[in-house]
Order: C-alpha cells, then structure tokens, then sequence
C-alpha cells in the first residue's frame, strides 16, 4: 500500500518487520519475496546499490525454493539496474531468457532481448 503511494520509507519499516518474522519462522517464500519488494522499494528511491544488496540474496533463496518465474523477475530487474548504471558486462549476464522460454513467458522473452539488444548497441557490437 506504502509503495502505490510513493512512501517507500514507511513501506521498508513493515517490510523489515515482516522480513524479522519471517526470518524467526524460517518461512524462506516469504523470505524470497520480502526481499524482491524491498529490493523494488529501493529500486524506486533509486538507491541501487541496497536494490542490489537484496535483489542478489533473494535470487539466492528463490532459486533454492525453485520459483523459476521469480528467478526470472529477479535476473531481468538486476539487469536493468546495471544497465541504468551503464555496467553493460553485467547487464548482459543477468539479461536471460533460458527461464523464459522454460516457463513460455514470450513477452518478458521479448522484453529480455529487446533490452539485450540495447546493451549490446552500447558495447558496439
């Protein structure tokens, strides 16, 4: 609710609060997905070092949770914060579409490869 309003401080508090109990359950699906929110929460206030932080530990555990849709997600919003950041190498790693076509999911295919293009037209090649 805090993030449709723009209020991503107020939107981290609950997340950490929510991340604690999760954390004390070891309920590693809320785990996975706390981290992707406030991952996006910092990706927002464009601080993307922090985006980064949690966006990489929750492609850790979605992956060991094998919720390969997330693990897509997760890839193709790591890339974009690299390639916003003009880091096209790793831009390149985290832009995948092997998950994508896994899961048949043609329109975040396009988009990968759409953005893939991009980054490649940024290293001249």
């Amino acid at each position: 609710m805090y993030n449709y309003k723009g209020e991503y401080a107020a939107a981290y508090k609950i997340y950490i609060e929510a991340l604690n109990i999760a954390e004390i359950t070891k309920d590693s699906i809320a785990l996975g997905k706390l981290k992707v929110n406030i991952g996006l929460n910092f990706y927002h206030e464009k601080e993307y070092i922090k985006a980064l932080k949690y966006y990489h530990e929750a492609l850790i555990i979605q992956q060991n949770n094998k919720d390969f849709n997330s693990v897509g997600n997760i890839n193709l919003n790591i890339a974009l914060i690299y390639q916003k950041r003009k880091d096209f190498v790793n831009a390149k790693h985290y832009f995948t579409i092997a998950i994508y076509k896994q899961l048949e999911n043609k329109s975040t295919m396009a988009l990968c490869l759409t953005n893939l293009g991009n980054v490649y037209t940024e290293l001249k090649n």
